[in-house]
């Protein structure tokens, strides 16, 4: 099966928003964890289910520089050249 980039995008968007929106059982257990934090707490009152949430964040990619980026072309174009063969004929003398 083949996915587009445009379906590609448009289903990470979506994983984005579900991600960040609990579920019936994400609800059932944030407040397990809320009880059992208010179990061990000294002042129980301050555990709120909301602070349960654990936020689903999609970190920005860094694009390599440098060194690295030197070596990655390299590799690229390595794997190139074997797949497609070097874009120089070799010199025989003829």
């Amino acid at each position: 099966m083949k996915t587009t980039h445009r379906e590609y995008l448009t289903w990470e968007h979506w994983l984005q928003e579900e991600w960040n929106s609990p579920t019936r059982s994400d609800y059932y257990l944030m407040q397990l964890t809320q009880r059992v934090m208010q179990i061990l707490r000294k002042n129980p009152n301050q555990v709120k289910l909301e602070d349960q949430k654990i936020p689903f964040s999609f970190g920005a990619k860094k694009k390599p520089t440098g060194s690295k980026l030197k070596a990655i072309t390299a590799m690229a174009k390595a794997k190139w050249k074997a797949v497609m063969g070097s874009a120089r004929k070799p010199k025989d003398g003829s």
